[in-house]
């Protein structure tokens, strides 16, 4: 069984206050002072209001597991990750080799069919080429598991009267829509 969650990054200053120094290591090392699960209404609302979060921009982790296996991690973190799951959804679909980036550092992510009933999802390093994550999952069960998270965080998003509902709708119809087509081919 899956489990996908969004956790929010918490603001530099707080993680300076709790742990003395700011490292990106801090993430990975320390995710329950570094991020806030997005389900926190009033820990999230409040970042929010103190301008913390911004919407359009949220920087966040999503952190999916298969049974006990991680198969993202809180190391990987960015800004409008779930745009790029869909993206990378997308890229499937479309059969396409064009690299989807995970955020904005030098990471893509690559979705790759093996056979019918496989998918190897990965998370790469561009520099390196050398695979952060690489997993080789049930294609079908990984992709209604993907569409759900998506659909959440939006969802989510949406619940808090965060802006641009237009465009939160827009992402939510896309993630559906992939999943429609991409689990009849």
């Amino acid at each position: 069984m899956f489990s996908i969650e969004t956790f929010v990054a918490r603001p530099k200053q707080f993680i300076e206050e709790k742990l003395s120094y700011y490292s990106e290591k801090h993430f990975a090392n320390n995710p329950e002072i570094c991020y806030t699960n997005l389900k926190n209404k009033d820990i999230v609302l409040n970042l929010y209001k103190q301008g913390n979060v911004e919407p359009d921009y949220m920087h966040i982790c999503i952190y999916i597991k298969y049974q006990d296996k991680v198969i993202l991690g809180y190391d990987m973190n960015g800004l409008n990750l779930w745009e790029d799951i869909t993206n990378s959804l997308k890229s499937l679909l479309d059969d396409s080799p064009d690299k989807v980036y995970f955020g904005i550092e030098p990471i893509y992510i690559n979705l790759k069919e093996l056979g019918k009933n496989l998918l190897k999802f990965e998370v790469i390093e561009e520099i390196s080429n050398q695979p952060f994550y690489s997993n080789t999952l049930n294609r079908d069960e990984f992709i209604k598991h993907l569409v759900k998270g998506g659909v959440e965080y939006y969802s989510t998003l949406l619940e808090y009267n965060f802006p641009n509902k237009n465009k939160i709708d827009d992402q939510i119809k896309k993630l559906k829509e992939l999943e429609i087509k991409l689990l009849v081919i």
